[in-house]
């Protein structure tokens, strides 16, 4: 049973009365006695048989998002691992229908930020919107969560994705300027009280507050990025209007941005909220699926920028002649560049300034696909690799597990393969890589990494 009405914060009752008024409080208030619901969205590059028995309903403002019936047990699945699928509250994935309207509207080779994105599920998902030329950057201020981050992007195995740890305000003073700006902004997380009713104990007036003056420092802070003609999508996972529509009102009309309305099917029953000429939408558990999430969109509309190009010095340089012969029967193809630590990427052609100026100038997490690590002539593959998309990779050595031996592989509890090249090895589970091996015959050496592990296998 979800969180008791009746233990929520009196000044938060208070609130959502005020916003919704008395009667449709207490519908909103009844809700929290209902199960959060359970819901994913496939990935579209790693098309899978994922939970097609527990799939109850799509979710109409998301390409292949749905709704699941009840909750499995995702860490015991290897198609999670596998990144053929993410689970994500149904509510954000409102953005997806958001970067619909927008991306349209702008030119070729456009960059986008995701500014605030760990864990992931909102880069992953503007991720699916890139055109071919098109680059992600994907940025998360706290270290640890910079590589959760990280992981789940190669998960999802785009790699026109540049993962930062950075503070918003040096990406806002740095040379680049980017055409969307996702501001999915730390908030009082009022909208997860259903999820996670834990959280409740630390709302408070006065957090609320600290939240929004937070949240405006974040978004003056990066402003200077947003290039002219660029969109800003604000959301947070919220109701209060501190946090939402007046930031965004207070914001816009300090910065001249014009406030962008986005189509809504009346049939989604997601909320226009409304301040002067500002216009933002919300999501409330009893009218819509999923948890409370609110969104408004900005325009640049005829600002100017006084950017200029990123200047180029990175860290990356092309591999030897001597150093690409021992890739060539791994990944021959274009684009391989080599870091002084020895690891080796594949960056995009489109990406590689972009890729070195990062280098030089942030905390750079991950970009591209990083292929493995050389050392004069041994070369070991990087985790990465095996869960990447391309086909190069496609074709190289692989094991087809069962869902046991899957399982195993990834709980470090698998010795050996029935057959296989005695040579490194793909593990694969219903053709996506999840790891790799190296084949000695009579037994295996795992080289999943530790933070990857499956910690228990058996549990029930």
């Amino acid at each position: 049973m979800a969180n008791n009405p009746t233990e929520l914060p009196s000044e938060f009752i208070a609130q959502m009365t005020d916003i919704l008024g008395q009667e449709e409080c207490h519908s909103f208030t009844e809700s929290f006695q209902q199960e959060p619901a359970t819901s994913i969205r496939l990935n579209p590059k790693k098309a899978a048989s994922v939970w097609p028995g527990l799939r109850s309903a799509e979710i109409p403002w998301a390409e292949n998002g749905y709704m699941l019936s009840e909750r499995p047990k995702f860490t015991l699945d290897p198609l999670f691992h596998a990144g053929a699928y993410y689970v994500q509250e149904a509510s954000s994935m409102l953005v997806s229908h958001v970067m619909a309207q927008l991306r349209p509207q702008l030119g070729a080779q456009i960059k986008i930020l995701d500014l605030c994105a760990a864990p992931g599920g909102k880069s992953t998902l503007l991720s699916n919107h890139l055109q071919e030329d098109d680059i992600l950057f994907s940025n998360e201020v706290i270290r640890s969560r910079a590589q959760v981050l990280a992981d789940q992007i190669q998960k999802w195995g785009n790699h026109q994705v540049i993962v930062l740890h950075e503070d918003p305000e040096k990406l806002g003073a740095s040379d680049l300027s980017f055409d969307i700006i996702l501001v999915d902004a730390p908030c009082s997380g009022e909208g997860m009280f259903r999820k996670d009713p834990a959280s409740i104990s630390e709302w408070s007036p006065a957090h609320v507050q600290h939240c929004s003056a937070r949240q405006r420092r974040i978004l003056y802070d990066i402003l200077p990025a947003l290039s002219p003609n660029g969109f800003l999508i604000y959301s947070t996972c919220t109701y209060n209007k501190s946090e939402n529509i007046s930031n965004l009102q207070h914001f816009a009309s300090e910065t001249g941005l014009q406030s962008v309305e986005i189509p809504m099917p009346e049939s989604w029953q997601v909320t226009t909220v409304q301040e002067g000429p500002f216009v933002g939408y919300q999501c409330f558990p009893h009218r819509t699926v999923g948890e409370g999430f609110f969104f408004g969109v900005l325009h640049n509309y005829g600002r100017t920028s006084a950017k200029s190009p990123a200047k180029i010095n990175g860290k990356l340089t092309p591999l030897s002649k001597t150093e690409r012969a021992v890739l060539q029967d791994w990944l021959p193809i274009d684009g391989l560049h080599i870091h002084p630590s020895g690891q080796v990427f594949w960056i995009p052609e489109h990406m590689l300034a972009d890729v070195q100026y990062a280098t030089q100038h942030f905390n750079l997490v991950y970009s591209g696909l990083r292929v493995g690590k050389l050392q004069k002539q041994l070369f070991i593959p990087d985790h990465a690799m095996a869960l990447s998309t391309l086909p190069e990779v496609q074709s190289l050595p692989s094991y087809a597990c069962t869902r046991q031996e899957a399982i195993d592989f990834l709980a470090k509890d698998l010795h050996s393969i029935a057959d296989g090249p005695r040579s490194w090895v793909r593990m694969c589970y219903e053709g996506h890589g999840i790891g790799w091996v190296k084949n000695l015959g009579n037994r295996i050496n795992n080289y999943l990494p530790d933070h990857w592990k499956i910690k228990n296998k058996n549990q029930g």
